[in-house]
């Protein structure tokens, strides 16, 4: 009884705020009780619009992307498309590599970087180009690394000596001390060996 009561009240509304709006019509459902609810549905004056097709050329842009700036931080599905895989094979890198930083929002959404991208480029180009494994890409990509920070490095002038760690007195008795402890550990294990 309610129901019939709030399907008037709004019946009215619609009545006062649109005077032109599109005809109401009450229907009764077909049920076996006696009060039966009352259906509220909206007919159209008018049949609707023929639906345009769209131009070819106009397909072909409505699915791109838009550009961004190389800068831009990009979401996972922006990184995936870029590259080429799955979103999940991305989770998937991050977990395994820890060179793959990428910030994330207070709900978990993954934005990249630059820097990311760079990092997944080369982790694609390791492990779908050079057929590396997940165990050898790391390896790799840390060697690469480590390359790389030795190539950025300056290089010394030729004629100088390298300097030696300096140890000071007290931490070469301590390591002489080590040393002869080792020494007779491996003098006492030498029968089992």
């Amino acid at each position: 009884m309610q129901l019939n009561f709030l399907q008037e009240d709004l019946l009215e509304l619609m009545q006062q705020d649109k005077p032109a709006a599109p005809a109401v019509v009450l229907q009764r459902t077909a049920q076996k009780k006696p009060e039966a609810p009352v259906q509220i549905s909206l007919l159209p004056e008018a049949p609707p619009p023929a639906k345009k097709k769209p131009s070819s050329a106009a397909t072909q842009v409505s699915h791109l992307p838009e550009e961004k700036s190389p800068a831009a931080f990009k979401t996972i599905s922006e990184a995936a498309e870029i590259l080429g895989v799955p979103a999940y094979v991305l989770r998937f890198w991050e977990s395994q590599f820890p060179q793959i930083h990428p910030t994330k929002s207070r709900g978990g959404r993954r934005y990249y970087r630059p820097e990311d991208m760079e990092v997944l480029t080369s982790i694609k180009d390791l492990l779908y180009k050079e057929g590396y494994t997940i165990k050898g890409a790391r390896k790799a990509f840390s060697q690469i690394k480590q390359d790389v920070a030795l190539a950025d490095t300056p290089v010394a002038v030729q004629g100088s000596v390298p300097k030696k760690p300096i140890i000071t007195p007290k931490q070469k008795s301590q390591l002489s001390a080590i040393r002869s402890e080792l020494l007779t550990l491996k003098e006492q294990l030498a029968p089992y060996l």
